[in-house]
């Protein structure tokens, strides 16, 4: 989300205000300001509006000034005041809207925006930050609106071409999505956020070369960038560059030790390169923490699998159908150990269920094949070996000359 706030840099003529120490203060505050020195700058705000009450613009950039500090309640109250001493100044809606977002207090932060859009309808940077709050409501092509009207009148706003394209991403509209972020970092070659945003989408369209490239991007701008980190390391996955992708992840972990994700994609790697250990104890952290990473709970039984702990994998693929029943692979995987421990009624319920999920799923139907040759239903088998071998399985086609053709000519 980019929002934008509105400090007033006026430096003030001392017959506009009778006492000139007060606007000395203001000053004073507004070098502080550009200093980054937010609280002394407050004490300067808290002098000048001393000396005068109804000094309009102190009020509103002391209340900045409190925004930047993170707190946001004392700085909606100057923001009140400054709105009460003239219900006109657009600035201070919009500033008061900006903090109210940040207390997650949406809908009435969409009516300081409204106000601030009234009194400026050309105020380009109310609109985008009434599309972020809408974006926060999930009224996503509300929010597009909004950031297109935020286009129009500032054709060159990076950000509200940003914030549409996060619209678009979640509306599934990916290909666009895109296209905004990529204007975006066109217009504001230094938009980290906007880089790691096509990573992202680069991954989706599994374009794993020029995601690295944008996550990089992102880095070298921001370093403690986490998000980024994990991206580059998701696409490094894809590309199979396991060691160089745990590196990513150890990274992204370093700056969020609360990351599931890094955890998952760590272990994902490290089960591929058989650390088997390692990765267990990753797919543990994620497990522990959040259930929605269903897939985790597949490798870990995968894992298991590799070291012969079946009842252990069972287990976990038992919990990844208890979260996601549809899960096709976990059946499958599941059948394989049933197979294995000699367990066929169950192992052909489960690739019978993969097969219902995926009805394209060469394995499922090979291994079931090899069940039902186990079990002398040898006709059935080779209805099944024939249809992996259609669906592409490798192993079907030697199968079908050593088993079926052999059987014809009994």
């Amino acid at each position: 989300m980019k929002i934008y706030l509105f400090p007033v840099f006026l430096l003030l003529a001392a017959n506009v205000y009778p006492q000139s120490t007060a606007v000395d203060y203001y000053k004073k505050a507004l070098t502080c300001t550009t200093q980054d020195k937010y609280t002394e700058g407050i004490n300067y705000y808290d002098k000048a509006i001393g000396l005068d009450s109804v000094f309009v613009v102190a009020y509103n950039n002391r209340g900045l000034l409190k925004f930047y500090l993170k707190d946001y309640d004392n700085a909606i109250k100057d923001f009140s005041k400054a709105i009460e001493l003239n219900d006109n100044y657009s600035e201070a809606y919009n500033n008061r809207g900006l903090a109210k977002i940040l207390l997650n207090e949406y809908k009435s932060a969409i009516e300081d925006f409204n106000k601030a859009i009234i009194i400026n309808i050309d105020f380009a940077e109310a609109f985008n930050n009434r599309g972020n709050a809408k974006n926060n409501l999930n009224d996503y092509k509300s929010a597009i609106e909004d950031f297109n009207k935020a286009i129009f009148l500032q054709p060159d706003f990076a950000s509200a071409y940003y914030n549409r394209g996060i619209s678009k991403r979640h509306l599934k509209n990916n290909s666009d999505a895109f296209i905004d972020f990529t204007r975006a970092v066109e217009l504001k070659p230094d938009f980290a956020e906007a880089y790691c945003n096509k990573g992202i989408l680069e991954n989706i369209f599994k374009d794993y070369t020029n995601a690295i490239e944008d996550f990089s991007k992102a880095i070298s701008l921001n370093p403690n960038y986490f998000e980024a980190y994990l991206g580059r390391g998701i696409a490094k996955n894809f590309l199979r560059d396991y060691n160089l992708a745990i590196e990513d992840f150890n990274k992204a972990i370093g700056l969020n030790s609360n990351f599931s994700e890094a955890y998952y994609g760590r272990g994902y790697a490290r089960y591929f390169l058989n650390y088997n250990n390692e990765a267990i104890e990753d797919f543990n952290k994620v497990t522990e923490k959040d259930t929605n990473i269903v897939s985790a709970f597949y490798y870990k039984g995968l894992t298991k699998y590799n070291m012969k702990n079946y009842d252990g994998a069972i287990e976990d693929f038992n919990k990844a159908l208890k979260y996601n029943e549809l899960y096709a692979n976990a059946f499958y995987s599941r059948g394989v150990i049933k197979k294995e421990l000699k367990n066929s009624k169950e192992a052909i319920e489960d690739f019978n269920k993969a097969i219902k999920l995926n009805p394209s799923f060469s394995d499922a139907y090979y291994n079931r094949a090899l069940v039902k040759i186990s079990l002398k239903e040898n006709d059935d088998a080779c209805a099944d070996l024939n249809k992996a071998n259609e669906l592409g399985n490798g192993l079907a086609y030697k199968a079908i000359q050593e088993f079926c053709n052999s059987q014809k000519k009994k």
